[in-house]
Protein backbone atom coordinates (compact mmCIF):
# COMPACT_ATOMS: atom_id res chain seq x y z
CA UNK A 1 0.00 0.00 0.00
CA UNK A 2 1.46 3.07 -1.06
CA UNK A 3 1.96 6.22 1.60
CA UNK A 4 -0.43 8.16 0.18
CA UNK A 5 -2.98 5.80 0.86
CA UNK A 6 -2.05 5.99 5.11
CA UNK A 7 -4.53 7.92 7.30
CA UNK A 8 -2.10 8.23 9.95
CA UNK A 9 -0.35 11.32 11.11
CA UNK A 10 2.77 9.71 11.45
CA UNK A 11 3.98 6.19 9.52
CA UNK A 12 7.24 4.28 10.26
CA UNK A 13 8.62 2.84 7.12
CA UNK A 14 11.36 -0.27 7.86
CA UNK A 15 13.01 -2.95 5.29
CA UNK A 16 13.00 -6.05 5.79
CA UNK A 17 16.28 -6.63 6.03
CA UNK A 18 16.07 -3.87 9.40
CA UNK A 19 15.47 -4.96 12.81
CA UNK A 20 13.69 -1.49 14.95
CA UNK A 21 13.16 -1.48 18.37
CA UNK A 22 10.20 -0.22 19.71
CA UNK A 23 11.92 1.80 22.41
CA UNK A 24 13.50 3.27 19.63
CA UNK A 25 10.28 4.94 18.14
CA UNK A 26 10.39 7.62 20.85
CA UNK A 27 13.41 8.59 20.04
CA UNK A 28 12.53 9.65 17.12
CA UNK A 29 8.99 11.21 17.78
CA UNK A 30 9.85 13.57 20.25
CA UNK A 31 11.67 15.17 17.17
CA UNK A 32 7.67 16.01 15.80
CA UNK A 33 7.39 18.42 18.38
CA UNK A 34 8.70 20.75 15.55
CA UNK A 35 5.54 21.34 13.42
CA UNK A 36 7.81 21.70 10.79
CA UNK A 37 9.49 18.32 10.63
CA UNK A 38 8.73 16.18 8.16
CA UNK A 39 10.56 13.19 8.79
CA UNK A 40 13.34 11.70 10.79
CA UNK A 41 15.37 8.54 10.85
CA UNK A 42 18.03 6.67 12.76
CA UNK A 43 21.12 5.44 12.79
CA UNK A 44 21.68 2.29 10.85
CA UNK A 45 24.18 -0.10 12.22
CA UNK A 46 24.70 -3.74 11.15
CA UNK A 47 23.29 -6.88 12.76
CA UNK A 48 25.08 -8.70 15.18
CA UNK A 49 26.03 -11.67 13.78
CA UNK A 50 29.48 -13.72 13.04
CA UNK A 51 31.88 -11.58 10.71
CA UNK A 52 32.47 -14.32 8.25
CA UNK A 53 34.16 -12.20 5.57
CA UNK A 54 36.25 -9.20 5.01
CA UNK A 55 33.52 -7.17 3.00
CA UNK A 56 31.10 -7.70 6.27
CA UNK A 57 33.40 -6.24 8.52
CA UNK A 58 34.69 -3.14 6.23
CA UNK A 59 30.49 -2.67 5.89
CA UNK A 60 30.09 -2.64 9.66
CA UNK A 61 32.90 -0.15 9.90
CA UNK A 62 32.08 2.06 7.06
CA UNK A 63 28.60 1.31 5.57
CA UNK A 64 26.95 3.77 3.33
CA UNK A 65 23.88 3.50 5.64
CA UNK A 66 25.48 4.75 8.73
CA UNK A 67 25.16 8.59 9.03
CA UNK A 68 27.83 8.33 11.89
CA UNK A 69 27.31 9.54 15.58
CA UNK A 70 26.31 13.34 14.99
CA UNK A 71 22.88 14.35 15.15
CA UNK A 72 21.81 16.75 12.85
CA UNK A 73 19.14 18.44 10.52
CA UNK A 74 19.74 16.90 6.64
CA UNK A 75 20.00 19.31 4.13
CA UNK A 76 21.58 19.00 0.60
CA UNK A 77 25.13 20.69 0.52
CA UNK A 78 25.48 19.81 4.52
CA UNK A 79 27.48 17.91 6.32
CA UNK A 80 24.38 15.46 6.50
CA UNK A 81 23.26 16.01 2.98
CA UNK A 82 20.73 13.12 2.68
CA UNK A 83 19.06 10.72 4.49
CA UNK A 84 18.64 6.53 4.65
CA UNK A 85 15.67 5.53 4.42
CA UNK A 86 16.35 2.21 5.59
CA UNK A 87 13.96 2.98 9.01
CA UNK A 88 11.95 6.23 8.29
CA UNK A 89 9.41 7.86 10.95
CA UNK A 90 7.91 10.66 8.57
CA UNK A 91 4.86 13.07 8.50
CA UNK A 92 2.16 11.38 6.03
CA UNK A 93 0.85 14.97 5.15
CA UNK A 94 4.34 16.16 4.25
CA UNK A 95 5.28 13.04 2.12
CA UNK A 96 2.71 13.18 0.31
CA UNK A 97 3.11 10.52 -2.78
CA UNK A 98 6.48 9.51 -1.08
CA UNK A 99 9.01 7.78 -3.37
CA UNK A 100 9.01 8.99 -7.14
CA UNK A 101 7.78 5.69 -8.90
CA UNK A 102 10.09 6.21 -11.83
CA UNK A 103 12.91 5.77 -9.49
CA UNK A 104 14.54 2.37 -8.37
CA UNK A 105 17.74 4.00 -6.90
CA UNK A 106 18.83 7.27 -5.02
CA UNK A 107 15.21 7.82 -4.21
CA UNK A 108 15.51 8.36 -0.39
CA UNK A 109 17.41 11.39 -1.60
CA UNK A 110 15.30 12.65 -3.98
CA UNK A 111 12.66 12.06 -1.23
CA UNK A 112 14.92 14.44 1.22
CA UNK A 113 15.75 17.05 -0.91
CA UNK A 114 11.96 17.61 -2.41
CA UNK A 115 11.23 18.15 1.85
CA UNK A 116 13.59 20.80 2.01
CA UNK A 117 12.73 21.87 -1.23
CA UNK A 118 8.97 22.36 0.18
CA UNK A 119 10.07 23.59 3.02
CA UNK A 120 9.81 21.27 5.31
CA UNK A 121 12.89 20.34 7.90
CA UNK A 122 14.37 16.52 8.23
CA UNK A 123 16.32 15.30 11.10
CA UNK A 124 18.96 12.27 11.80
CA UNK A 125 18.89 11.15 15.04
CA UNK A 126 21.71 8.86 15.57
CA UNK A 127 20.53 7.86 19.89
CA UNK A 128 18.06 5.76 17.75
CA UNK A 129 19.60 2.53 16.31
CA UNK A 130 18.01 -0.06 14.21
CA UNK A 131 20.29 -2.98 12.30
CA UNK A 132 20.70 -3.82 8.84
CA UNK A 133 21.50 -6.85 7.47
CA UNK A 134 25.06 -6.26 5.17
CA UNK A 135 25.81 -8.04 2.12
CA UNK A 136 28.65 -10.12 3.00
CA UNK A 137 29.53 -11.15 -0.54
CA UNK A 138 31.80 -9.38 -2.50
CA UNK A 139 30.07 -9.88 -5.63
CA UNK A 140 26.39 -8.29 -3.97
CA UNK A 141 28.37 -5.73 -2.13
CA UNK A 142 30.34 -4.37 -5.58
CA UNK A 143 26.83 -4.71 -7.41
CA UNK A 144 25.22 -2.46 -5.13
CA UNK A 145 27.82 0.50 -5.02
CA UNK A 146 27.87 0.16 -8.86
CA UNK A 147 24.22 0.44 -8.64
CA UNK A 148 24.32 3.31 -5.91
CA UNK A 149 26.97 4.84 -8.06
CA UNK A 150 24.41 5.59 -11.17
CA UNK A 151 21.73 7.25 -9.00
CA UNK A 152 23.50 10.24 -9.34
CA UNK A 153 22.72 11.04 -13.12
CA UNK A 154 19.10 10.57 -11.96
CA UNK A 155 19.19 13.11 -9.24
CA UNK A 156 21.18 16.04 -11.40
CA UNK A 157 18.47 15.55 -14.38
CA UNK A 158 15.90 16.29 -11.02
CA UNK A 159 18.03 18.62 -8.53
CA UNK A 160 20.93 19.71 -10.93
CA UNK A 161 24.22 20.74 -8.71
CA UNK A 162 22.85 19.70 -5.56
CA UNK A 163 24.39 16.51 -6.48
CA UNK A 164 27.87 18.13 -7.52
CA UNK A 165 30.51 15.68 -6.15
CA UNK A 166 32.24 18.57 -4.26
CA UNK A 167 31.49 22.19 -3.01
CA UNK A 168 34.18 24.23 -2.66
CA UNK A 169 34.88 28.14 -3.11
CA UNK A 170 37.02 28.97 -6.39
CA UNK A 171 40.20 29.87 -3.94
CA UNK A 172 40.26 26.25 -2.64
CA UNK A 173 39.92 24.99 -6.31
CA UNK A 174 42.75 26.63 -6.93
CA UNK A 175 44.65 25.57 -4.14
CA UNK A 176 43.89 21.89 -4.78
CA UNK A 177 44.97 22.67 -8.39
CA UNK A 178 48.33 23.86 -7.93
CA UNK A 179 48.87 21.13 -5.34
CA UNK A 180 48.10 18.78 -7.38
CA UNK A 181 50.27 19.80 -10.23
CA UNK A 182 53.35 19.49 -8.47
CA UNK A 183 55.46 22.07 -9.70
CA UNK A 184 57.86 24.97 -8.41
CA UNK A 185 55.24 27.18 -8.20
CA UNK A 186 52.39 24.82 -6.71
CA UNK A 187 53.23 25.96 -3.16
CA UNK A 188 53.73 29.50 -3.67
CA UNK A 189 50.36 30.07 -5.70
CA UNK A 190 48.59 27.52 -3.01
CA UNK A 191 49.93 29.79 -0.46
CA UNK A 192 49.47 33.00 -1.92
CA UNK A 193 45.40 32.12 -3.11
CA UNK A 194 44.88 31.45 0.88
CA UNK A 195 46.31 34.28 1.77
CA UNK A 196 43.80 35.96 -0.30
CA UNK A 197 40.72 33.86 1.49
CA UNK A 198 41.79 35.19 4.55
CA UNK A 199 41.75 38.21 3.83
CA UNK A 200 38.66 38.57 2.01
CA UNK A 201 37.29 36.50 5.28
CA UNK A 202 38.68 39.32 7.39
CA UNK A 203 36.48 41.70 5.24
CA UNK A 204 33.29 40.08 5.03
CA UNK A 205 33.34 39.57 8.78
CA UNK A 206 33.85 43.17 9.88
CA UNK A 207 30.16 43.97 10.21
CA UNK A 208 29.50 40.69 12.62
CA UNK A 209 33.06 40.78 14.46
CA UNK A 210 34.11 44.46 14.91
CA UNK A 211 36.95 43.79 16.92
CA UNK A 212 39.88 42.86 15.15
CA UNK A 213 41.84 40.31 16.76
CA UNK A 214 38.86 37.97 17.15
CA UNK A 215 38.08 38.50 13.44
CA UNK A 216 41.45 37.64 12.58
CA UNK A 217 41.10 34.31 14.65
CA UNK A 218 37.90 33.56 13.00
CA UNK A 219 38.96 34.23 9.63
CA UNK A 220 41.86 32.34 10.28
CA UNK A 221 39.77 29.32 11.65
CA UNK A 222 37.17 29.32 8.24
CA UNK A 223 40.22 29.21 6.19
CA UNK A 224 41.58 26.37 7.90
CA UNK A 225 38.33 24.72 7.92
CA UNK A 226 38.40 25.20 4.50
CA UNK A 227 41.29 24.03 3.17
CA UNK A 228 40.30 20.43 5.82
CA UNK A 229 37.31 20.36 3.44
CA UNK A 230 38.50 20.85 0.32
CA UNK A 231 41.21 18.45 0.75
CA UNK A 232 39.29 15.91 1.73
CA UNK A 233 36.70 16.35 -1.14
CA UNK A 234 39.51 16.34 -3.35
CA UNK A 235 40.66 12.65 -2.27
CA UNK A 236 36.83 11.77 -2.65
CA UNK A 237 37.24 13.01 -6.15
CA UNK A 238 40.48 11.47 -7.23
CA UNK A 239 39.76 8.46 -5.90
CA UNK A 240 35.93 7.65 -5.74
CA UNK A 241 33.87 10.14 -8.28
CA UNK A 242 36.74 10.62 -10.80
CA UNK A 243 38.68 7.81 -10.60
CA UNK A 244 38.53 6.71 -14.42
CA UNK A 245 40.41 10.11 -15.30
CA UNK A 246 42.49 9.82 -12.22
CA UNK A 247 43.31 6.60 -13.89
CA UNK A 248 44.17 7.03 -16.88
CA UNK A 249 46.54 10.05 -16.28
CA UNK A 250 48.29 7.87 -13.52
CA UNK A 251 49.22 5.27 -17.11
CA UNK A 252 51.14 8.22 -18.48
CA UNK A 253 52.11 10.89 -16.42
CA UNK A 254 54.38 9.92 -13.48
CA UNK A 255 53.22 13.25 -11.04
CA UNK A 256 49.46 11.43 -11.44
CA UNK A 257 50.69 8.26 -10.28
CA UNK A 258 52.54 9.79 -7.29
CA UNK A 259 49.22 12.02 -6.81
CA UNK A 260 47.08 9.14 -6.79
CA UNK A 261 49.25 7.33 -4.77
CA UNK A 262 49.78 9.65 -2.20
CA UNK A 263 46.04 10.21 -1.82
CA UNK A 264 45.06 6.66 -1.17
CA UNK A 265 47.77 6.01 1.52
CA UNK A 266 46.45 9.23 2.64
CA UNK A 267 42.62 8.53 2.84
CA UNK A 268 43.33 4.68 3.82
CA UNK A 269 45.28 6.11 6.67
CA UNK A 270 43.08 8.67 7.70
CA UNK A 271 39.93 6.72 7.59
CA UNK A 272 41.27 3.38 9.49
CA UNK A 273 42.41 5.26 12.45
CA UNK A 274 39.53 7.35 12.78
CA UNK A 275 37.08 3.80 12.44
CA UNK A 276 39.41 1.21 14.04
CA UNK A 277 37.72 -1.37 11.73
CA UNK A 278 38.13 -5.07 12.65
CA UNK A 279 40.17 -5.88 10.27
CA UNK A 280 43.79 -5.58 9.19
CA UNK A 281 45.06 -1.78 7.34
CA UNK A 282 45.93 -3.82 3.90
CA UNK A 283 42.33 -5.31 3.61
CA UNK A 284 40.57 -2.60 4.75
CA UNK A 285 43.07 -0.56 2.10
CA UNK A 286 41.81 -2.71 -0.58
CA UNK A 287 38.22 -2.69 0.22
CA UNK A 288 38.53 1.14 0.60
CA UNK A 289 39.55 1.73 -3.63
CA UNK A 290 36.81 -1.44 -4.67
CA UNK A 291 34.35 0.71 -2.98
CA UNK A 292 35.71 3.77 -4.50
CA UNK A 293 35.82 1.87 -7.69
CA UNK A 294 32.65 0.01 -8.05
CA UNK A 295 30.66 3.68 -7.17
CA UNK A 296 32.60 5.87 -9.10
CA UNK A 297 32.35 3.41 -12.24
CA UNK A 298 28.50 3.59 -11.51
CA UNK A 299 28.63 7.52 -11.56
CA UNK A 300 30.47 7.47 -14.97
CA UNK A 301 28.12 4.68 -16.66
CA UNK A 302 25.15 6.51 -15.02
CA UNK A 303 26.24 10.02 -16.61
CA UNK A 304 27.18 8.34 -20.13
CA UNK A 305 23.60 6.54 -19.83
CA UNK A 306 21.66 10.11 -19.41
CA UNK A 307 24.15 12.08 -22.12
CA UNK A 308 25.21 14.06 -19.54
CA UNK A 309 28.30 15.14 -17.04
CA UNK A 310 26.27 17.56 -14.40
CA UNK A 311 27.04 14.46 -11.90
CA UNK A 312 30.75 14.64 -12.30
CA UNK A 313 31.00 18.71 -11.92
CA UNK A 314 32.15 20.41 -8.73
CA UNK A 315 30.04 23.47 -7.82
CA UNK A 316 30.51 26.40 -5.72
CA UNK A 317 28.44 27.45 -2.41
CA UNK A 318 26.04 29.71 -2.78
CA UNK A 319 26.83 33.13 -0.26
CA UNK A 320 24.52 35.33 0.86
CA UNK A 321 24.25 38.08 3.53
CA UNK A 322 22.65 35.74 5.88
CA UNK A 323 24.69 32.89 5.23
CA UNK A 324 27.76 34.99 5.82
CA UNK A 325 26.56 36.02 9.10
CA UNK A 326 25.86 32.48 9.88
CA UNK A 327 29.11 31.47 8.93
CA UNK A 328 30.63 34.25 11.98
CA UNK A 329 28.26 32.91 14.28
CA UNK A 330 28.95 29.56 13.99
CA UNK A 331 32.83 30.66 14.05
CA UNK A 332 32.23 32.34 17.64
CA UNK A 333 30.37 29.33 18.63
CA UNK A 334 33.27 27.22 17.87
CA UNK A 335 36.21 29.96 19.42
CA UNK A 336 34.18 29.58 22.69
CA UNK A 337 33.93 25.68 22.33
CA UNK A 338 30.25 25.31 22.33
CA UNK A 339 28.94 22.53 20.11
CA UNK A 340 26.67 23.79 17.07
CA UNK A 341 24.58 21.51 15.15
CA UNK A 342 25.15 20.19 12.12
CA UNK A 343 28.43 21.66 11.46
CA UNK A 344 30.65 18.42 11.88
CA UNK A 345 33.34 18.41 9.41
CA UNK A 346 33.00 15.75 6.70
CA UNK A 347 33.51 12.25 8.02
CA UNK A 348 34.32 11.05 4.45
CA UNK A 349 31.16 10.72 2.81
CA UNK A 350 31.88 13.28 0.61
CA UNK A 351 29.41 15.96 -1.43
CA UNK A 352 27.62 13.75 -3.70
CA UNK A 353 28.08 10.68 -2.64
CA UNK A 354 24.29 10.10 -2.28
CA UNK A 355 23.78 5.88 -1.44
Amino acid sequence: MGWHRCRLNSLCSSTQTSCCAPKQHPLLLRHFADPQLAAAAPRVRGLPQKESSWVLRYENARSSLDHGPDASSVRPHSPHSWLSTTCLLARTRAIGEGFRADMRVAEDVDLVWRLVHDGWRVRYEPQSVVEHQHRSSVEAWLGRKFIYGTGAALLAQRHGALVAPAVMSPWAGIVLGALAAQRAWSVPAASAATLIATAVNLHRLRRTTPELGARTVLALRLSTFGLTSAAAQGLALTLRHWWPAAAAAASISPRARRLVLMAALADAGWEYGRLKPRMDPFRFALARRLDDCAYGLGVWIGAWRARSVRALLPTRPKRSRVSCCATAAQGRRRLLHVPCDGTNSVRGREAGDHE
